[in-house]
């Protein structure tokens, strides 16, 4: 059986987690807090960091960009990053873009604030960073909106990236 070490409220985590879910694929999921920093996890993953996926077939796997691409590769059907060079280039930038951007602008702003401040007994969240991620986070929903309205990834519709 598959494991991945993951924490819940890890955005990257959550990207393996629909990328497992969409190919049907089962996972022992164990929650790594990272901050212990457990010296049995560092033998499987030095930098400490989640998510870490290994699969059945022994392979371990860090950083959710490639445990994605290793899923897409090693269980092609259904493919979720893309077949075609065109694609699978669109579905990197969104994901980065989720990766660096939304992550940096939004969930820091918030869940960095509202949850990860209180539950490592960091002291009080930052207003004004809160504030931030909440006007940010409207930004970036408007864009996915525009994203939506223009994209039909299932249904094989041609589309170009000067659309964008």
């Amino acid at each position: 059986m598959r494991t991945l070490y993951h924490l819940w409220l890890s955005p990257v985590s959550r990207k393996v987690r629909l990328v497992l879910g969409e190919k049907g694929l089962d996972a022992d999921l164990v929650v790594e807090k990272t901050w212990e920093r457990r010296e049995a996890y560092l033998a499987l993953n030095p930098a400490g960091t989640v998510p870490l996926l290994l699969d059945e077939n022994g392979a371990s796997v860090a950083d959710s960009a490639a445990i994605c691409e290793y899923l897409d590769e090693v269980y092609p059907d259904p493919p979720v990053i893309g077949r075609d060079p065109a694609t699978r280039a669109e579905v990197r930038r969104l994901v980065a873009w989720f990766d660096q951007k939304f992550q940096k602008e939004v969930s820091t702003n918030l869940l960095d604030q509202k949850v990860w401040r209180r539950f490592m007994g960091l002291g009080h969240p930052d207003s004004e960073a809160i504030r931030a991620g909440h006007y940010n986070l409207h930004t970036h929903l408007d864009y996915i909106g525009w994203l939506t309205e223009r994209r039909n990834w299932l249904g094989g519709e041609e589309y170009s990236l000067a659309d964008m």
